[in-house]
């Protein structure tokens, strides 16, 4: 997929949508964690892939979707201004807030947002990062940064 036709079907909507649904399953987190998870959960295969299953850990995930992942740093660094827009348009609409280096849900009571939206694409995303979230609350981020191999 080219880059044009790449930010078509990944928009700030549909990141935003998945900054959301992340933040379904807790109160804040990392905008660092924020910035791993969005290149996989805007991936419709890997998505799948989650949700097929229903038990699983973050080495599972990359172990099956290594030819997903094999560009993972690329997509990382071309999600980035995606998720610098979404950010600022959950933050004008309050959203969330955030603090240090925290994203933190404002309210609650905002997941109809995405539950209510309709879109078929955001709920298989609010299911994989309910999965995904679950999966990585107790890992060290800078280990699954290493494992997709991320440069910063």
């Amino acid at each position: 997929m080219n880059k044009s036709a790449y930010y078509l079907y990944n928009n700030v909507a549909i990141t935003a949508g998945s900054i959301v649904a992340m933040l379904k399953s807790t109160q804040s987190i990392e905008l660092a964690r924020v910035a791993l998870f969005l290149p996989l959960l805007l991936d419709d295969n890997i998505v799948k892939k989650i949700n097929e299953k229903n038990e699983y850990s973050f080495d599972n995930i990359v172990s099956l979707n290594i030819l997903n992942i094999s560009n993972f740093n690329e997509r990382y660094r071309d999600i980035l201004p995606l998720l610098m827009n979404a950010i600022s348009i959950l933050l004008d609409m309050e959203i969330i807030v955030i603090k240090g280096e925290f994203i933190i849900n404002r309210k609650f009571s905002n997941f109809s947002i995405v539950d209510d939206c309709g879109s078929m694409r955001l709920h298989a995303i609010t299911l994989a990062a309910e999965k995904l979230m679950k999966a990585t609350q107790n890992l060290d981020l800078s280990k699954m940064y290493f494992k997709l191999n991320v440069e910063l």
